[in-house]
């Protein structure tokens, strides 16, 4: 039809940008949502980090707890998915979620700190609590997410 660089091209791109993306109610909103699940990931990990720093005590023995509940998590989610269906459900898993995402960004990032003390710099433990700390921060993002667009 047109091509990619083409005068015509361009001029129906910066129309539509001009016209019909400033006045999509969905458009705005969504961004919105998406900023306010960034900040409140951000400050999670700041604060959980900052925690991990401010105080010296070993949150070692999340780690069974969190695994435990992260499985019911996904038990239940699997159960919602394709039995219950309820949006209410999801919300509410959304909020334990966020919750056990964010007790496993403590947890991770003590082990990354016990790590540094016992001075262990081998690549498979960096790669491991990188994975781990990825991991965290990508499902509080989804379940933040979540809660904000069952929340409109």
């Amino acid at each position: 039809m047109f091509e990619r660089e083409s005068d015509e091209f361009r001029k129906l791109k910066d129309d539509f940008e001009k016209n019909v993306l400033p006045h999509d109610r969905y458009n705005q909103e969504w961004q919105n949502i998406v900023f306010q699940a960034l900040i409140g990931t951000t400050l999670a990990v700041l604060l959980t980090a900052l925690i991990n720093i401010s105080f010296d005590y070993d949150f070692g023995f999340l780690g069974p707890i969190l695994f435990i509940c992260l499985f019911a998590l996904i038990i239940m989610e699997f159960l919602n998915a394709f039995y219950f269906k309820s949006k209410r459900r999801r919300l509410l898993q959304a909020y334990a979620g966020v919750i056990i995402f964010t007790l496993y960004l403590i947890y991770d990032f003590n082990r990354l700190e016990k790590a540094i003390a016992a001075g262990d710099s081998s690549w498979s433990t960096a790669i491991d609590i990188a994975v781990n700390l990825y991991l965290d921060i990508i499902n509080l993002f989804i379940d933040l997410l979540i809660i904000l667009a069952e929340s409109e």
